[in-house]
């Protein structure tokens, strides 16, 4: 569903008289049409304060900065994204308002967004989630904000408030504090970079816990790396 944003009517109340006059309105409201005009005005002016306020405490605990001058807005999303004329993602989202001015170009998802790659044939369960994203349209810069999850093809976790991902050079970066689960190990780092299929990663200030087989730690034989290991830098 498209809906344009709502136009500031121009000028004042038409139809309202401007010169004083003696005629009555019927009714209990028996005043002049002057004094009916001041108190229309009075009551329009306080039904817009109301109204400001109350946008102000929907949209203050949002992480995203949103205003009315989109150029569209979409609720119930489910669509698919295409790059390079190919289907790569399902987009799926409650709300989304598409902003186009020259100081402002980016998608705003203010109430989440989950993005999965478009496979219809193995069912794959990797997928990035998280409470609401900006899309940075000029540069292909996406910026998910809040309780942020993203599932690798290998089963792979990685959580954190706020995460950056660049689409053209299919990379992901964090400076929040990150935790990373994979292969049996869990760790967490104050800042995180990576490449957006999790193939290889980078952890600073590493912490983490590492699950091994106690038979195989007896083991005298030294085991060798394997390639998976040799594609990954912690620091």
């Amino acid at each position: 569903m498209l809906e344009l944003p709502p136009h500031s009517a121009a000028g004042g109340y038409k139809g309202l008289p401007t010169k004083d006059t003696t005629s009555l309105v019927g009714g209990l409201f028996s005043l002049p049409c002057t004094a009916l005009s001041r108190v229309l005005i009075v009551l329009a002016g306080l039904l817009f304060l109301a109204a400001c306020s109350k946008e102000r405490v929907e949209t203050k605990n949002l992480a995203v900065n949103i205003d009315s001058l989109y150029s569209a807005r979409m609720v119930q999303l489910n669509t698919l994204i295409s790059d390079s004329g190919l289907i790569r993602y399902r987009m799926t989202a409650a709300e989304l308002l598409i902003y186009e001015r020259p100081e402002r170009n980016e998608w705003v998802f203010p109430h989440g967004l989950l993005l999965r790659p478009y496979d219809t044939i193995s069912g794959s369960k990797v997928f990035i989630k998280a409470d609401s994203a900006i899309r940075r349209t000029q540069n292909e810069e996406w910026e998910l904000i809040g309780n942020v999850r993203v599932q690798g093809p290998n089963g792979q976790r990685l959580n954190t408030h706020r995460l950056f991902w660049l689409r053209d050079s299919r990379r992901l970066y964090s400076k929040d504090t990150t935790y990373f689960f994979t292969q049996g190990r869990e760790l967490r780092g104050s800042h995180f970079e990576a490449t957006d299929d999790l193939s290889w990663y980078e952890i600073y200030d590493n912490r983490g816990v590492i699950e091994y087989e106690e038979d195989a730690a007896k083991s005298p034989s030294p085991q060798p790396a394997t390639p998976d290991t040799l594609q990954r830098g912690i620091r």
